[in-house]
């Protein structure tokens, strides 16, 4: 992804030189820009996917720690509703 991005680095540069008048603000923004917008981009696409795996698992797991309930059993409906 920071490879991807690398076309930014001059033109950060130039923006924030032009802006600040300093060298060097400009030239250190310029090197990580790339490096954010690399970050930036990755953790866009990994995260939905991650939590979304994530999501799946917990609900996987979850329901197979629950007994299966026969159709004809009420105990836990009037627990619950007597609670």
């Amino acid at each position: 992804m920071v490879e991807l991005a690398l076309p930014l680095r001059p033109l950060v540069r130039s923006l924030l030189e032009g802006a600040t008048g300093n060298f060097f603000a400009g030239y250190y923004a310029g090197i990580l820009a790339p490096v954010l917008v690399g970050i930036l981009v990755t953790a866009a696409l990994a995260l939905p996917l991650t939590c979304t795996a994530f999501a799946a698992l917990h609900d996987r797991l979850r329901s197979s720690r629950t007994p299966p309930q026969c159709p004809g059993d009420t105990t836990t409906a009037t627990a619950t509703a007597t609670a």
